[in-house]
């Protein structure tokens, strides 16, 4: 091979090697590393903005300005704050996440693992079994708090209907023997 050949293939190959614009994803500049690191930095936002929420709340309820006359009503719940504070947080939290790795999941099907292409869905699919079991269990747990105080009011109700002693309109004196009135 002479010069001249050598320079022409080698012009020929960069002709025929893309340009970064034809190589971009057709989404535009967006790829999967960018989406981890928009994911991530969601996360982050959302921790902080938790951690700012827990701060209020603790100096509101927990440390709040509270003496013999003027209570806390939520002295006996956890830390002292309203009923329901962590169970909301917690649903609230996984809600988030879980939406946040399903974008991520739809954006980047597949992600090289140790050489090989895996889809990310199928490894959040425990994730996923996860928040659909609280989501049951939290909903569920209402609606069985809910059907078991009616029923103790129905029983109360009932106890307290049975115990109660009849009164008769029947009336009384010489119609009672005989079973007949008037």
């Amino acid at each position: 091979m002479t010069l001249p050949t050598v320079v022409q293939e080698a012009t020929q190959a960069a002709a025929q090697t893309p340009t970064p614009a034809e190589t971009m994803p057709i989404e535009g500049f967006i790829t999967g590393d960018v989406i981890f690191i928009i994911a991530g930095g969601l996360v982050l936002v959302w921790l902080t903005l938790l951690t700012v929420f827990l701060f209020h709340m603790i100096r509101k309820y927990t440390l709040g300005d509270w003496d013999e006359d003027n209570r806390n009503p939520y002295e006996g719940e956890t830390m002292s704050m309203p009923r329901g504070v962590f169970r909301g947080i917690l649903t609230i939290s996984l809600l988030v996440i879980v939406l946040i790795l399903e974008v991520v999941s739809l954006k980047t099907p597949f992600v090289e693992f140790n050489g090989e292409l895996i889809s990310l869905e199928n490894k959040l699919e425990q994730l996923m079994v996860a928040f659909q079991m609280m989501l049951a269990f939290y909903f569920g747990s209402k609606v069985l708090h809910h059907i078991t105080s009616a029923d103790a009011k129905k029983t109360k109700h009932l106890v307290g209907a049975a115990a109660q002693p009849t009164v008769s309109n029947a009336p009384t004196g010489e119609y009672d023997e005989s079973g007949t009135v008037g």
